[in-house]
């Protein structure tokens, strides 16, 4: 019952602190105090969390990647690389609105916490003021997780394979199938909504082809280096391939030290980093809490069929994390002894379902920063965001209750 209480309150009042426009790290901040009084946490115990969260390698390393990538975004927009990549992508697609899709689209293979900040003046490159600010901020959103973050080189997909003593394909490819479903509901939820900016001929495809090379190699780079140091286990593969890139594209467009200063000077953002922070320290605290596994424990002591602990366990935890791998490190442990893998769908409903929880939540880092750069509260993305994954939800249940049957 006083789990029960603690999460409504924290709720309610995260949402009325989001309708005031409220920061969402000094909101996760002012969570975590609500969290610490109601379970009676002894000040140690708390400070010591909060210190976790904050200094964890996690914590740091996303806000490394997330200064990184917000020097690289800045860096091609004051060289017009954004620009010619749009107008690039327009030529040779043919289509300018399925370009606004694809563009968050192909930065979500980058496992980057908050990753859709980089994708977000593409974006807006490509819509201009012919879509409203909130559904191009529902695009980039919902579009940069059409991977349903089981690309097989994002952590949690490796660490389902592990947990679940399966090859991680075999954990992959069932969700790609949701996957593709996720991007179709989003299709159709902006159809009429999404207008491009005319495009005007510039050349030949051969330009095009040219230009898109020179605007795109930052992004291409980025990804082809992570999945290489990924695959040879070097640690902060990320981060280091996102210095590389940036090296890079330095050397190639002489920057000079004056004009790198300047790039990074515009480029950063501390609310960002307090947006962070708040993140890590609210989780830290909620999970030292005990919060979390009084609820899993609840849940399990309901004695309710196995598939609806499939969805209900993974969609808790993903609204309490926001992160893909700590609901999965949460959660299988608890589901595979239960028959999770019995039938590989169950896996990807599992999957799903913990996916769905992380879209949802205000902690999920690239619904915080969509809704910044965009100026869109919170509130509205998640509301539209909820709406679509309702869809999604169906789906799984009904994929459950045909196995069921």
């Amino acid at each position: 019952m006083l789990t029960a209480v603690i999460a409504i309150s924290a709720i309610a009042l995260t949402v009325w602190l989001m309708s005031r426009e409220v920061n969402i790290g000094i909101i996760l901040l002012i969570d975590s105090l609500v969290v610490v009084v109601a379970t009676r946490m002894p000040p140690g115990v708390s400070l010591s969390a909060a210190a976790k969260g904050a200094l964890s390698e996690r914590c740091l390393g996303t806000i490394a990647i997330l200064v990184l990538i917000m020097i690289l975004e800045r860096s091609m927009r004051d060289e017009g690389m954004l620009s010619s990549l749009a107008q690039s992508l327009k030529q040779l697609v043919g289509n300018g609105k399925a370009v606004a899709y694809l563009m968050p689209a192909v930065i979500g293979m980058l496992p980057s916490p908050g990753g859709a900040r980089f994708s977000c003046p593409m974006v807006e490159e490509v819509a201009g003021n012919r879509s409203s600010q909130e559904t191009k901020a529902f695009v980039n959103y919902w579009f940069r997780h059409v991977w349903q973050d089981c690309f097989f080189l994002y952590p949690s997909a490796i660490a389902a394979s592990k947990i679940l003593g399966l090859n991680v394909f075999q954990v992959s490819l069932p969700v790609m199938a949701f996957g593709v479903f996720h991007a179709w509901v989003g299709w159709m939820m902006t159809r009429r909504e999404v207008d491009a900016l005319p495009h005007v001929e510039t050349g030949s495809r051969r330009d095009a082809w040219r230009g898109f090379a020179k605007a795109a190699f930052p992004v291409v780079e980025i990804i082809f280096l992570y999945m290489v140091f990924n695959q040879l286990h070097v640690p902060f593969d990320l981060e280091i391939a996102a210095v590389i890139t940036l090296a890079t594209l330095f050397a190639l467009r002489r920057f000079t030290l004056k004009k790198i200063g300047l790039v990074v000077k515009n480029a950063f953002q501390p609310k960002y980093i307090l947006i962070i922070l708040g993140v890590m320290i609210f989780m830290e605290i909620f999970t030292q809490s005990g919060l979390v596994g009084q609820m899993l424990d609840g849940m399990t002591s309901l004695g309710l069929p196995k598939e609806v602990f499939f969805v209900l366990l993974p969609m808790v935890a993903g609204v309490s994390s926001g992160f893909s791998l700590s609901t999965i490190s949460l959660t299988f442990p608890i589901l595979a002894p239960m028959g999770l893998t019995a039938n590989l769908l169950y896996v990807a409903c599992a999957y799903v379902s913990g996916f769905i929880g992380n879209m949802i939540t205000p902690m999920h880092l690239c619904g915080v920063m969509t809704s910044e750069y965009f100026g869109v509260k919170m509130n509205r993305i998640l509301a539209r965001v909820m709406k679509g994954e309702l869809a999604v939800l169906a789906l799984v249940a009904m994929v459950l209750l045909l196995l069921r049957i």
